[in-house]
């Protein structure tokens, strides 16, 4: 009996910590960011996604983070995390892309995209296999479904 509490008691520590190390993003390398304007008075807003190390930028496990800005920090780029979403990258068919996209009723937001890489081929692009925005609280909303006409940032390049 004591050594089935041992090995629930181990299991629950061990997924703790691994729970605790993704919300301490300190330690991530930041594989790209962008910032966005807000709707609230004096609140920047900003996407990025992080991971473990930098080769995991394009194969391995990226957190996906929505940061808030709060105007007037003394000229220093401090930041409150608002929102997190763990996603699986695997390069070229599976690469996060963050960019500006327009939707039909001509709304133009900040997107983190998972697409095909070797899909982009001209000034914009409307085929991605999931996209994620924010919403007025600064937390991720699924787009997946939405049409979008997104920029290919890399385009002439």
């Amino acid at each position: 009996m004591k050594i089935l509490l041992l090995f629930f008691v181990t299991i629950f520590l061990f997924q703790t910590a691994a729970f605790s190390q993704t919300e301490n993003l300190d330690s991530f390398h930041d594989c790209w960011s962008s910032t966005f304007e807000t709707e609230q008075e004096g609140i920047t807003g900003g996407l990025s996604f992080l991971t473990p190390t930098r080769s995991e930028c394009r194969d391995g496990m990226a957190v996906l983070v929505i940061k808030k800005f709060p105007e007037n920090l003394h000229n220093r780029a401090q930041f409150v995390v608002t929102d997190t979403l763990k996603v699986q990258t695997k390069c070229p068919e599976g690469c996060l892309y963050i960019t500006r996209c327009e939707d039909i009723g001509g709304n133009t937001k900040q997107y983190i995209l998972l697409i095909n890489s070797k899909s982009l081929s001209g000034k914009v692009f409307t085929k991605f296999k999931k996209a994620w925005t924010y919403n007025d609280n600064l937390e991720f909303t699924d787009s997946s479904d939405k049409e979008l006409t997104c920029v290919n940032q890399d385009y002439g390049a």
